[in-house]
């Protein structure tokens, strides 16, 4: 390649976010915790209605069947299109899920109060903190895939946590990056590693693509390190 050539591929930053099908199945995983409050919820408010609640009691039997039934229709509707395309896609916005995860919590709280003449501290505050982060999902999608992502700059070629650690390195670090069609290995002349299982990710030839254009960059810069000590 041409010093001209070693410019262009340089001189760019590149980024590329890491959809993992795996994370992607384990958040679903973790919603579930959510679902099994809230058929118990919605057990107890059948049961009121056919014992013939009223009043206050009523409102808030209908209440929580109407957030259990959105939270499980939600989770039905998640978990399908990760069975079907193997990812459960969702646009960048409110997190449904956890506003009407909180909508459960708070049903369960004032349902309590109803009971116990008492309101539950613990879980009404977790009821806030799950509708922030449903009403924060945006913000927090953008922040998380600017962490989970593949990354390269003019100076070093960056990839985001795994479930062990971020991996950083120069060029001048890299000893090799090699691709095969189902991974690709990252090696430092220290003896750092990092393997990306890119059977895992949805956008794997996007991916691919960069590393190709990470592994060009640093035999570039190889090159142009070897011909200046000469």
């Amino acid at each position: 390649m041409t010093a001209g050539h070693t410019e262009d591929t340089a001189g760019a930053d590149v980024a590329v976010p890491l959809h993992s099908r795996r994370h992607k199945r384990v958040q679903v995983g973790q919603q579930l915790q959510h679902v099994v409050p809230a058929a118990g919820l919605l057990y107890n408010g059948l049961q009121s209605l056919a014992a013939g609640a009223q009043g206050l009691e009523l409102v808030l039997a209908v209440g929580g069947m109407v957030t259990s039934g959105l939270l499980i229709a939600a989770f039905a509707r998640r978990a399908r299109g990760l069975r079907q395309h193997g990812a459960a896609h969702h646009a960048h916005g409110v997190e449904w899920m956890e506003i009407f995860a909180a909508g459960v919590l708070f049903a369960e709280a004032f349902e309590r109060w109803h009971t116990h003449h008492r309101l539950p501290g613990p879980q009404l505050l977790t009821a806030f903190v799950t509708l922030g982060i449903g009403l924060s999902h945006s913000w927090l999608s953008a922040r998380n895939e600017r962490r989970r992502s593949l990354r390269l700059t003019p100076d070093h070629l960056f990839i985001g946590r795994n479930k062990f650690s971020s991996f950083t390195a120069r060029w001048d670090e890299i000893a090799e990056i090699s691709i095969t069609e189902r991974e690709a290995t990252i090696r430092t002349h220290r003896g750092r590693r990092r393997h990306m299982n890119l059977a895992d990710l949805e956008n794997a030839e996007d991916v691919r693509a960069a590393l190709e254009q990470a592994e060009a960059r640093r035999a570039d810069r190889a090159r142009l390190k070897g011909s200046r000590s000469a």
